[in-house]
Parts: C-alpha cells; sequence; structure tokens
C-alpha cells in the first residue's frame, strides 16, 4: 500500500505538469524557442514523476505484445506510403531542414514518455476497477485530447458552421483517435515498453520524412481507421492465443466455451479486417467512388438511399448507367442516345429509367464521371437523413462513415479489454 499511495502522490504532480506544459502554449505568447523549449522542459520534469508512478501500479514491462511492435509500426508507414502512391506526395514542411528535424525528435521524446507513462499508470489503476472498461475508455478518451493541439481545439469549438466542424473532425481528430486507440491497447497488454517505441516512432517518422501523402477527402480518417481495425485484430488474436494456452491448462469447461467463442470472435475480426481493407485498397486503386440515390428517378433499378458505387470512364454506350457533373450536382441515369461529332468527340442523351423525358441538354465526353458498377442497397439512408442536419450531402457521408468504422474499432478494443482482463 505505501508503494502505491507514494506512487499516486508522484501522478498527481506528473498529471499537473502535463496540463500546465499542455495549455501553456495557448494560455501565454510564447515566442522563438521558448514555444519549443518550455513544454518539453515541462514534460521532462513529468516524465521521471509518471515512471515512478507507473512502477509503482505494475505498469511498466509486459512481454504481451512486444514481438507484434515492428508489424504494427511498419503497418502504419505503408498506409501512408499507398495514400501517397494514389493522391501523391507533397514536401513535409516539418522537414525542410537537418536542423529542424533533430530539434523536433529532440522535444518529442520526452512529450511521447510523459503521456505514455500516464496512459500506463491510468491503465494500469483501471484495469482493478469493476468498471475497467469504462474506465478505459475514459483513459483513451483523455489521451486523444492530449495528443490533439489545443489551438486546433479552440478552432472546433469556435467553429459555427456544422461542415467545418465535421471536416475537421473526421481529418485531424479522428486520425489523432485512431492513433490512441491502438496506443492505449498497447499500453494494456503490453506496458510502457510497448507504448512508448510505437508512439515515438510512428510521430518521428512525421518529423523526419521529406514526403508525406496528400490526404483528401474521405481517405484519410477511411485509410487509419481501416489500419487500426486490422492492428486491433491482430492484437487481439495473438493475446487471445495466449489467453488459449492458459484455459487449457486450467482444463475448466467454462473457460473453454469462453475461449472458444473468443477465438471465433477474434478470427472473424481479422477476417473482416482483411476483407475490409482490401475492398477499401481496391477501391482507391482502381479510384472508385460512391454516390448516394437521393431521388427516384432511376426506380427500380436504384431506390433513394442506395449507394451506388461508380468506376471511372468517360466512354458509355447506349444503355449503360452512368454519373456525369449536372448543373448543380452529379446526375446518375441511363443514356439513351450517342451523337458522334464531325470532329470525333461524343455527346450523350440521358433519362432516367422513372422519368417520362430525357434529362435536358446534351452531355459532353468530359462531363462523365463514371460508370455504375453496382449498389449497395438503402445503405445511404442515413447519409440522407444526416445531410438535412449536418448541411451537406459530402459532411453526411464523412459523419456515418467516421463513425460505423470507429465504432467497429471500439468493438474491438472492448474485446482486447476482456482478453487482457481474463488474462490478469
Amino acid at each position: 500500500m505505501g508503494v502505491r499511495r507514494y506512487g499516486g502522490s508522484w501522478v498527481i504532480a506528473g498529471v499537473m505538469l502535463v496540463i500546465v506544459a499542455y495549455v501553456l502554449p495557448v494560455a501565454v505568447s510564447l515566442g522563438g524557442m521558448s514555444a519549443y523549449v518550455v513544454p518539453a522542459a515541462l514534460y521532462t520534469l513529468a516524465a521521471p514523476l509518471l515512471y515512478v508512478g507507473a512502477r509503482g501500479f505494475g505498469g511498466v514491462r509486459r512481454e504481451a505484445v512486444l514481438p507484434l511492435l515492428p508489424v504494427l509500426i511498419v503497418m502504419r508507414i505503408v498506409t501512408d506510403v499507398i495514400a501517397g502512391a494514389y493522391q501523391g506526395f507533397g514536401v513535409n514542411l516539418l522537414s525542410v531542414s537537418s536542423l529542424n528535424v533533430v530539434i523536433n525528435l529532440i522535444r518529442l521524446a520526452p512529450l511521447i514518455v510523459s503521456l505514455e507513462l500516464l496512459r500506463v499508470t491510468l491503465v494500469a489503476r483501471s484495469i482493478h476497477s469493476s468498471r475497467v472498461g469504462l474506465r478505459i475508455l475514459g483513459v483513451f478518451a483523455m489521451m486523444t485530447v492530449l495528443y490533439t493541439s489545443p489551438a486546433l481545439l479552440t478552432t472546433l469549438v469556435s467553429i459555427g458552421n456544422a461542415g467545418s466542424a465535421i471536416a475537421l473532425l473526421t481529418s485531424n481528430v479522428f486520425p489523432t483517435a485512431m492513433y490512441n486507440i491502438v496506443l492505449t491497447v498497447l499500453a494494456l497488454s503490453g506496458g510502457a515498453t510497448a507504448a512508448i517505441p510505437y508512439a515515438y516512432v510512428v510521430k518521428a517518422y512525421v518529423y523526419a520524412t521529406p514526403y508525406l501523402p496528400v490526404l483528401k477527402g474521405l481517405l484519410r480518417p477511411v485509410l487509419y481507421a481501416a489500419v487500426t481495425i486490422l492492428q486491433l485484430s491482430i492484437i487481439a488474436t495473438v493475446t487471445g492465443k495466449s489467453s488459449v494456452r492458459e484455459e487449457l491448462r486450467s482444463r475448466l469447461s467454462m473457460l473453454r466455451r469462453r475461449m472458444k467463442f473468443r477465438r471465433v470472435f477474434n478470427g472473424v475480426s481479422i477476417g473482416v479486417g482483411l476483407v475490409a481493407f482490401a475492398i477499401i485498397f481496391t477501391l482507391i486503386i482502381s479510384g472508385a467512388r460512391l454516390f448516394v440515390v437521393v431521388s427516384g428517378s432511376m426506380i427500380p433499378t436504384l431506390n433513394i438511399g442506395d449507394v451506388a458505387v461508380v468506376t471511372p470512364t468517360k466512354t458509355v454506350n447506349v444503355g449503360t448507367i452512368a454519373v456525369y457533373a449536372g448543373p448543380s450536382a452529379p446526375v446518375i441515369h441511363r443514356v439513351i442516345r450517342v451523337i458522334n461529332e464531325p470532329n470525333g468527340s461524343r455527346l450523350y442523351v440521358f433519362k432516367g429509367d422513372n422519368n417520362a423525358a430525357p434529362d435536358p441538354g446534351l452531355v459532353k465526353e468530359s462531363q462523365i464521371i463514371g460508370r455504375y458498377a453496382f449498389k449497395i442497397p438503402y445503405a445511404g439512408l442515413p447519409v440522407l437523413y444526416l445531410s438535412r442536419i449536418t448541411g451537406g450531402y459530402k459532411a453526411a457521408v464523412k459523419v456515418v462513415l467516421t463513425l460505423a468504422l470507429f465504432l467497429y474499432a471500439l468493438v474491438l478494443f472492448k474485446e482486447v479489454i476482456s482478453i487482457d482482463k481474463f488474462r490478469q
């Protein structure tokens, strides 16, 4: 008990220093090098205090997932490479000079060490609670805030437009949340020796690489969610196997049934993660796009709320269902006539299957967005309802997609927590 009380007092002191280091750049106008040196110094002071606390609560070293670290790190970096191969790379302004890289890597070390020691301490305290899942979710939420720039949070609070707020959440806060789900799982299953190296290498890569992928629209949240789900599935499977060995030694039928369910769940989870990642990768490579049907002009082929998957092309034939750029929004209708111009170009006449008359005007080849491939029935209904609230179709799509991926990641997150609690 003496160790726990002693560790607890140091943790409180360390937490106070972390909070001061986090809010200081916003509360006080720090100029020049002081904007880097002062927070780094505070995090440096907090690190040994939090280390004492982490040792007191038994969260410094555990071996469960250490062999997985290289795989998890490579998966995270390869995700950026795939995204860059598709949408292109841009110059990383954080690495414009070697001096900048060195300074950033040096000041990053105390920040990562102190935050991850804090995470490990809080997770180690939570694991013995009767509400372990809820408390660890609280730790995850708290650390997501600490890893998010305070200036970004201030901007988010002050935004009056729902669409802009959603764009900021999905492009910045959501990837940070995905990153922190993995870190919380590593802290739970591997302690500080797993969480700190992963956190530092991933962040150091962002600071040191000369080029970063240009991630636009939904690509950033979708890719980060996909790789997070795959990482969680792998961790759940590996830690679950360890639990299976312990369970077999115990020869208790109840535990055997319980672990059989966990093996099936983990197998399905990693299978779903791989399939989802493969589908997303295929759609990205092929350039396919998703469109939600918002009218009944193509009934019965396409109903309101269906999601149409469209592959890119500029040439379509009579009878083809295609999407073209209309005066105010994309239109998905069927080609009923093709007009060949003397100069070799083509003009198209479109008509909705449920419409009495063709679409007004002729459609040029340059207006063609793509050919309809297949549909996901009624999957876009939530998007239609949300678009009325968020004020736009694109914002609604981001909300639905990121929320669905986030909820699935949380399911896997909860599974890893349950496995780790059972192992203990």
